[in-house]
């Protein structure tokens, strides 16, 4: 199930939007707070943002809803929190690297002017996650260096910016996510090799790191994207994984949970057509849920059911992106 013509990901470009209860063309609103609900973002060949709702049952939005005004978008992450989509962008609209919060409320009207951290220069990545009600959002730096923001009041106001340890390494890739209802942040770091997977749990307060492990059980194959949820008590980690020494060879995702005995080690994901690019996933209800894109603008989604561990036999196209020439960043959040 390829696509002809495989396009690599190129940088898209963004003209900041601040409008309350913006519109979304295409998607009808669907309730957002229902446990086993997931809203998808991502960005198109055009430079906008694109987003959906997969309810609890199953069904998708018919079609993906346009945010328009979007270009440059060159880091995209959300979590929902309280029954709300909070989509943090960095963009450029020709003045230089922007951040923006997005929120998409329970009745499917838009905020686009919501809080943000302290301006910081260009990230090469961001990662937002809801730690006992309250935001905390992970950037990567430019020399592959953590650090995070928390939100530190009822108004959504972010404090500053501190350090994330990483046992002294460079790194690639990072994802956050919270440890239950404590004030716990935790953050999956992947090498600048991409040849290991390590954790940081903790806050301004202080952190535990270490529980490194290799991001696949082939040493000829490296890492180039991590994410994390924690889903039933478990630390589950995605990377999207890529040949060392075959550049036609095309890129699979692999999976890993961290448990109270440990990692699990990583393994293939069955079911993966294209050749993965960018890679999220999220805990909705009691399963994770994942969608990754394709280097040639595809957009796919699957399930891990928590209560045997089985995977949906194949993973499928997202409704309504077809044809959409999609970009290279998705990122997925549940209830």
């Amino acid at each position: 199930m390829q696509r002809n013509g495989i396009r690599l990901l190129a940088p898209v470009a963004l003209a900041a939007v601040a409008t309350v209860g913006l519109s979304v063309l295409g998607g009808a609103s669907a309730q957002a707070d229902t446990p086993g609900t997931a809203q998808l973002v991502t960005i198109d060949q055009q430079g906008d943002l694109e987003h959906t709702v997969r309810s609890a049952n199953g069904a998708w939005q018919p079609q993906l809803g346009q945010l328009s005004g979007y270009h440059n978008v060159s880091a995209l992450t959300s979590v929902i929190r309280a029954g709300e989509d909070n989509i943090f962008v960095q963009y450029d609209n020709g003045s230089g690297p922007q951040l923006g919060h997005l929120v998409r409320h329970a009745d499917g009207t838009w905020d686009t002017a919501a809080q943000t951290p302290p301006t910081r220069a260009a990230a090469q990545e961001l990662s937002v996650t809801s730690i006992n009600g309250r935001l905390a959002l992970v950037r990567l730096d430019a020399s592959g260096t953590p650090e995070a923001a928390e939100e530190n009041d009822a108004y959504g106001n972010f404090g500053q910016w501190y350090p994330v340890p990483t046992d002294g390494h460079k790194l690639r890739s990072i994802a956050a996510a919270g440890v239950g209802a404590s004030t716990t942040l935790r953050v999956v770091e992947l090498t600048d090799d991409g040849k290991s997977i390590g954790v940081a749990d903790g806050s301004l307060g202080g952190w535990t790191t270490g529980r490194w492990t290799p991001s696949t059980s082939n040493p000829n194959l490296s890492a180039t994207r991590v994410a994390a949820a924690q889903v039933a008590g478990q630390l589950q980690v995605a990377d999207v994984v890529k040949s060392d020494t075959n550049a036609d060879a095309i890129p699979s995702v692999w999976h890993g949970i961290l448990g109270d005995a440990g990692w699990s080690g990583f393994n293939s994901v069955p079911g993966v057509y294209g050749r993965p690019y960018h890679v999220a996933m999220t805990a909705a209800g009691n399963d994770m849920q994942l969608a990754y894109t394709t280097e040639d603008g595809g957009l796919f989604h699957t399930v891990r059911h928590t209560a045997d561990g089985s995977w949906q036999q194949d993973a499928a196209m997202v409704p309504g992106s077809a044809n959409k020439a999609l970009g290279g960043w998705v990122s997925i959040a549940g209830v």
